[in-house]
């Protein structure tokens, strides 16, 4: 059972923007202005975040399990170690954000706009990123088994090591991706636009 209202939350606001460690579960925070907080290790499970203002949101290992946040802005957040697993990030801004070695489990992103973010070493298993725009996004290392990537736009990402097997990529977009050493066992890319992307060492081979 969560320790603070919203009522709470939104009188912190207006003083030090510290939510380090808080109890936030299940609130509904919708709409509200939440940029330039301390999240860190703060639990927002189920938490209403659709439409809120989230920019630059330090919330290293916070959990964000189940939360909505459909609509929002979460740019050149803090998210390394994150939980999100089945989170709601559709129509969401993310540009610039750090999701290093976070966990997306079954994350919903579609339409998402993603550019410049880092994913390096995180879960998006089974996620779904249809459409989303995900230029310049690094994904090194990342586990997309079963992801649905259907027309995604990865031009210029990095994907090195990445495992995109079983992974949906129909008529994603791959301009001058690198995506050398990827597991692509069971993959489709069907349709998908490969101009100049290299998969140099991916199993198997194109």
């Amino acid at each position: 059972m969560n320790n603070i209202t919203r009522e709470e939350v939104i009188e912190r606001l207006k003083s030090n923007r510290d939510f380090k460690g808080a109890d936030l579960s299940n609130l509904d925070l919708s709409g509200l202005d939440i940029s330039e907080t301390d999240m860190r290790g703060a639990n927002l499970a189920g938490a209403n975040l659709s439409g809120s203002n989230l920019n630059f949101i330090n919330a290293e290992e916070a959990v964000f399990e189940r939360c909505n946040f459909e609509k929002a802005f979460i740019t050149r957040a803090n998210l390394k170690k994150a939980v999100f697993i089945a989170a709601n990030l559709s129509n969401t801004n993310l540009s610039g954000a750090d999701f290093e070695e976070a966990n997306l489990y079954e994350a919903i992103l579609t339409n998402a706009y993603m550019s410049g973010v880092s994913l390096k070493n995180s879960v998006l298993e089974k996620a779904d990123l249809t459409s989303a725009t995900c230029n310049l996004v690094s994904m090194e290392g990342a586990n997309l088994k079963m992801a649905r990537l259907t027309g995604i736009d990865l031009g210029g990402a990095i994907l090195i090591g990445a495992d995109l097997s079983g992974a949906d990529m129909s008529k994603a977009r791959l301009i001058k991706a690198k995506a050398m050493n990827t597991n692509l066992e069971g993959t489709n890319l069907e349709g998908a636009f490969l101009f100049k992307a290299d998969f140099t060492g991916a199993t198997p081979s194109l």
